[in-house]
């Protein structure tokens, strides 16, 4: 039997690119890149802002965010509360590395 070799396509991007408020032309080429990817003709509509996260002023290694507008809260993944939600991820994360190594490097 032949090999089969994986063709599907994948885009990879910063998610810093969703929201460039540095560089207008660094944002639109990104958006432009992603609808021909995604083989849109009409114009995306805008990202949501991201929040920014800074080193906090504890100096413990933690990061405090702000956000300019309302946003759905941060969950802290390390959280007792996610324990479960972990467990899957971790569990796909193997499979996902496998796959990654195999078909994408």
């Amino acid at each position: 039997g032949g090999s089969s070799r994986q063709t599907s396509k994948i885009f990879l991007y910063d998610v810093a690119q969703l929201d460039d408020d540095r560089d207008a032309g660094r944002q639109a080429r990104f958006v432009k890149d992603l609808r021909r990817f995604l083989g849109v003709k009409d114009a995306l509509p805008p990202f949501p802002p991201r929040r920014k996260t800074t080193p906090s002023s504890y100096g413990d290694g933690t990061t405090t965010t702000s956000a300019a507008v309302s946003s759905p809260p941060l969950m802290n993944i390390c959280a007792e509360e996610y324990k479960k939600l972990r467990h899957v991820l971790v569990k796909d994360a193997g499979v996902t590395s496998l796959w990654i190594r195999k078909y994408f490097l």
